[in-house]
């Protein structure tokens, strides 16, 4: 295929699975002639108005861009993993036969990816030739899946006599339709090469659930809640302006607080997320304004029956440290939160894991 310079061109269209860190993948045999009708009827998917995420947000947006910056997003290192995959591993099997993409009616693939390239020619000022890679990944869906059926095709023609549209029906044995619909699309990644040594990714979730869903991010998640569980644990990472460490209750395992984080997706994401930059609340809050807290939520839910939580989900405060319980992992959690914290601070309650 030709090189278009400046422009994305559809190098090839691959069914995939995703677990964990895998992904099963096979190319979908096409010809150069069939990828350019393909690359013409994706066209470009518009992500100019998407904002970007909010980690500090009470939820997670559908729709959402992952900002270009040297924190860790799971969301950008799955596709990045995604992408690497596509461009170098040579043992990428082709699709030999339909009997491969289904068991029955069941469709074996859960989504597509579409694999661009763009290419900046050599110059001047740039003596070496510079690649662009961009990814659209589109869910497969069962009611794509077309199995001895006739189908009505409009031609692309009109009858020269009468005007009226050229109909034509075409028998199909086995087959699906490649999804193009922005309402079938998940995710866009695009890696744009500024020099040989430097690049900048951008990742635009288009359906968040859908993402999740696909690329399987609890197992994601979870490793990223054990490592920022860890760094709690080791010192790495502390808490507030006095930098308060954090410590296991007494009989409390590793294993008991993730298990318990691992409940619930909202809590399990907000964990897993935390970075302790200077832009957290947490990390510009004394100790005296969370022992103040801790001790207004103890008052509250003395008289004020609608609060969902009792004194044992409230974490305590001993020696320069937060002790961390089982039950106290949701207001702990609350706290590395920018949006919830504020509110507590502000002697507003609002714990979204008890609702």
């Amino acid at each position: 295929m030709d090189k278009n310079e400046n422009k994305f061109s559809l190098i090839s269209a691959s069914v995939f699975n995703c677990k964990g860190d895998d992904f099963d993948v096979k190319k979908i045999n096409l010809s150069d002639d069939d990828l350019k009708k393909l690359e013409n009827a994706v066209g470009a998917i518009e992500v100019l108005r998407i904002k970007e995420l909010d980690r500090e947000s009470l939820s997670t947006p559908n729709r959402y861009r992952i900002p270009n910056d040297t924190e860790d997003y799971y969301q950008r290192n799955v596709m990045n993993n995604l992408m690497h995959k596509l461009k170098n591993d040579t043992n990428i099997s082709t699709l030999q036969s339909f009997s491969e993409l289904f068991d029955g009616n069941q469709l074996l693939y859960s989504s597509i990816v579409y694999l661009f390239k763009a290419f900046d020619g050599k110059s001047a000022e740039q003596p070496n030739e510079l690649e662009h890679t961009r990814l659209y990944v589109y869910q497969l869906k069962k009611n794509g899946i077309l199995k001895n059926e006739l189908n009505l095709f409009k031609k692309v023609k009109t009858d020269p006599i009468d005007g009226n549209d050229l109909m034509s029906i075409i028998s199909i044995e086995q087959g699906f339709s490649l999804p193009i619909e922005i309402s079938d699309s998940v995710s866009t990644f695009t890696e744009k090469q500024l020099s040989l040594d430097e690049k900048i990714v951008t990742v635009n979730v288009l359906n968040a659930t859908k993402f999740d869903e696909i690329f399987d991010t609890r197992d994601t998640q979870k490793a990223y809640a054990e490592h920022v569980l860890q760094k709690f644990l080791t010192g790495v990472s502390t808490l507030s302006s006095d930098n308060l460490e954090v410590k296991l209750g007494s009989g409390v395992t590793e294993e008991n607080i993730l298990s318990e984080v691992a409940t619930d997706d909202q809590l399990l994401k907000a964990f897993s997320s935390f970075k302790g930059t200077t832009r957290s609340t947490i990390q510009n809050t004394s100790q005296k304004e969370i022992s103040d807290m801790f001790d207004y939520l103890r008052h509250r839910i003395q008289i004020d029956a609608d609060l969902l939580f009792t004194s044992d989900d409230i974490p305590t405060i001993d020696n320069g440290k937060i002790i961390l319980t089982v039950r106290s992992v949701k207001i702990f959690t609350a706290l590395l939160e920018n949006k919830i914290i504020e509110k507590l601070l502000s002697k507003s309650i609002v714990i979204p894991y008890f609702e």
